[in-house]
């Protein structure tokens, strides 16, 4: 499988779009080492490419099965490359011992161990400062628009904004407190800021899924 195939099948899974690793007002979230298992070997790309056939569709389930959510996987070089992050408790920082366990899943779901790189997305660290004011609830899919005061969209005089969306362990705080998940009209001119899974859909405005939102 080429590297070009390797992406399309990447990008194929997270369907909500792709890593904006300099926007880190969106994306404030920290990535570990890799994790590679030193006993596997290298594979060929007809053996990664099958691994992913095997994975697709039910690694995600596997690894809510661990507390586990993938973020994303695809075929790089010689291995596969697995970034995942904490499921339900999302501040809880995965053990070795987690994520051993979860690597030995998902060998049995391919019936054999392969080789492969997995790193860890935490959250919700960073004393994020507020990224903008919420203008606009969008009910049907439960997200909110907020507009930046102060940066600019590009090169453009457009403000930068970003609708934020929710994933569905989502913590979400109002005025301090935990609260429901839902997005009302109550919010809007609130403060926002949100810890994300990393990943960017770049439109205008961008798009994003929050794990930590936060509106004052």
């Amino acid at each position: 499988m080429s590297k070009l195939t390797s992406i399309c099948v990447l990008i194929a899974f997270l369907i909500t779009g792709c890593s904006d690793r300099d926007n880190r007002s969106f994306s404030p979230v920290a990535v570990e080492s890799p994790m590679q298992d030193a006993n596997t070997k290298p594979a060929s790309a007809d053996a990664l490419a099958t691994v992913i056939e095997k994975l697709n569709g039910k690694a995600r389930k596997l690894g809510h099965d661990h507390s586990i959510d993938i973020l994303w996987y695809g075929s790089f070089a010689d291995s596969i490359e697995m970034n995942v992050r904490s499921y339900g408790d999302i501040e809880h920082k995965l053990t070795d011992e987690e994520l051993e366990a979860f690597k030995q899943r998902l060998f049995e779901l391919n019936g054999a161990p392969f080789s492969i790189k997995l790193s860890v997305s935490e959250c919700c660290g960073d004393n994020l400062a507020p990224i903008g004011i919420v203008t606009e609830i969008d009910k049907e899919r439960n997200r909110i628009l907020v507009v930046s005061e102060t940066k600019k969209n590009g090169n453009t005089n457009d403000p930068a904004a970003v609708w934020i969306g929710l994933t569905d362990d989502a913590n979400v705080y109002i005025d301090g407190k935990p609260a429901p998940r839902e997005f009302g009209d109550a919010l809007i001119g609130k403060e926002a800021r949100a810890w994300t899974t990393g990943l960017v859909e770049e439109s205008y405005p961008e798009q994003v899924t929050g794990i930590k939102v936060m509106l004052d």
